[in-house]
């Protein structure tokens, strides 16, 4: 097992965690951890609903669980499938920054 399986394996893991964790917990809950909604006041925080931001984490986690998965197990046959799913990972991190922001969380009127 080369280091890229192994990185993809233990990011696997630690986001499959971090799923469970988000699927068991409540999402009322779950929706005052995020940062960006906690630093709100009370009037700003009437625009947006954070269990949106919940749903949308959980389908981030999701598809990095699948695509670390899915990249472990290729990667046996085609070792380069490692280092691209590695890839793929870290934009899926980087896209989902803007994704899981307020602006995609506003309530419309």
């Amino acid at each position: 097992m080369d280091k890229f399986q192994s990185g993809l394996l233990v990011i696997s893991s630690a986001t499959l965690l971090i799923f469970i964790i988000y699927t068991l917990v409540n999402e009322k809950k779950s929706s005052k951890w995020f940062k960006w909604y906690n630093q709100m006041d009370s009037e700003e925080q009437k625009k947006y609903n954070p269990i949106i931001a919940v749903n949308k984490l959980k389908r981030v986690l999701f598809l990095i669980v699948l695509v670390g998965i899915s990249g472990f197990l290729i990667s046996f046959y085609i070792p380069a499938i490692s280092i691209v799913s590695f890839a793929l990972i870290f934009i899926i991190f980087l896209v989902s920054i803007g994704y899981l922001g307020p602006r995609g969380c506003k309530i419309k009127k």
